[in-house]
């Protein structure tokens, strides 16, 4: 149990802080013990010719960022339904305690095995991970999708997409940059028509498609854009550091006061919590938006341009029974950075000067 008990309020679901870079790969066709490889050649029990061996070798194409990813395997005459498969998953999590992955996905999509990969791995806090090829039908595609409520991610194209993107963007300093918008080697674009790529939109599903000039990147489903990844990960990460900043309070040689009963002890409190928002709004984090120069000289704030758009508030009145009981509460709030996704460039060319002397001002 914790003393302490911190939550996060949003509108994406939570994730606990466990190592993002970690990414477990479940082979449907072959029985390997579970391990981890730096390397598709490294799979003890795997060959070339395998599925989990392609989607490994994918893992780790073009410009990865991680140094390993963990795999584990059964056959098909064991993983005979979405019972069997969670079954095994069950059974893996209770062999390897001392692993946590926060990824997970299969070595290919299969109608019955993936929709029971996703529900296993969102009951375990994990984010499952799936690829739907274009030989699926675009609304069996988009239903699937949506029978999730985008909790999972979803890509669609070449069917070791979601490798290729999690070996790239799941980096050992995570939340730094988004993922979508990211040029990736080696991969195509989604060749459906564009009808059906704005299917896949609408149902957040994540796929390759070129913008201009042969620039081709990741057009962002709800799962991979900012609100989900970055913002759920600066979450976890920013409810762990207060967690970690009042404790540090609690079991300093300058003992906390009852806020209560001591005014000044809410103070401490404050700057504690708040110098988390300040250290998440910096340059190394980039996760919390700043208060601009423009905004202060409008009266919007009354704090100074570069401070975090945040507040921190430890109550400070109680029953008698609840400073007895020494139980304290402390309230906060901050506004993510967020991101660019889509945009209009409007121009205008006219002989007017009027019109060009009034876009000056």
């Amino acid at each position: 149990m914790k003393l302490i008990n911190s939550n996060i309020l949003s509108d994406t679901k939570g994730i606990t802080p466990i190592d993002f870079g970690r990414t477990l790969i479940v082979s449907t066709e072959k029985k390997l013990d579970y391990q981890t490889v730096t390397a598709a050649a490294e799979i003890l029990g795997a060959t070339a010719s395998d599925k989990v061996y392609r989607k490994v070798e994918t893992f780790f194409s073009g410009s990865s960022r991680v140094d390993s990813v963990d795999v584990v395997g059964e056959t098909a005459d064991v993983l005979t339904d979405g019972a069997t498969l969670k079954s095994f998953l069950d059974e893996v999590k209770a062999k390897n305690t001392d692993v946590d992955t926060l990824f997970i996905m299969l070595d290919k999509f299969d109608s019955t095995l993936t929709p029971a990969l996703c529900e296993w791995g969102l009951a375990n806090y994990k984010f499952p991970v799936y690829t739907t090829t274009i030989t699926e039908d675009i609304d069996t595609v988009t239903a699937l999708a949506k029978s999730f409520n985008s909790e999972v991610i979803a890509f669609d194209g070449d069917e070791n997409l979601d490798a290729r993107v999690l070996g790239f963007m799941t980096t050992t300093v995570p939340g730094y940059l988004p993922w979508s918008w990211r040029e990736l080697q080696g991969v195509t674009v989604n060749p459906r028509l564009a009808t059906d790529q704005q299917k896949l939109l609408a149902a957040n599903i994540n796929f390759i498609n070129q913008e201009r000039r042969g620039l081709n990147v990741l057009i962002p489903g709800k799962t991979t854009f900012g609100e989900f990844i970055k913002n759920e990960w600066g979450k976890a990460n920013m409810n762990d550091d207060m967690h970690i900043a009042v404790c540090n309070l609690l079991k300093s040689n300058d003992p906390l006061a009852h806020p209560g009963a001591d005014l000044s002890a809410a103070s401490r409190i404050d700057q504690a919590i708040f110098s988390v928002i300040i250290d998440y709004a910096g340059s190394d984090r980039k996760f919390i938006a700043t208060w601009s120069e423009e905004e202060v000289t409008a009266g919007k704030t009354t704090r100074r341009a570069g401070d975090p758009k945040g507040w921190a508030r430890t109550k400070t009145e109680y029953m008698e029974n609840d400073i007895k009981e020494g139980k304290f509460v402390v309230e906060w709030a901050a506004m993510p950075r967020g991101e660019c996704l889509r945009g209009e460039i409007k121009g205008l060319l006219s002989f007017n000067m009027d019109a060009i002397t009034a876009g000056e001002e």
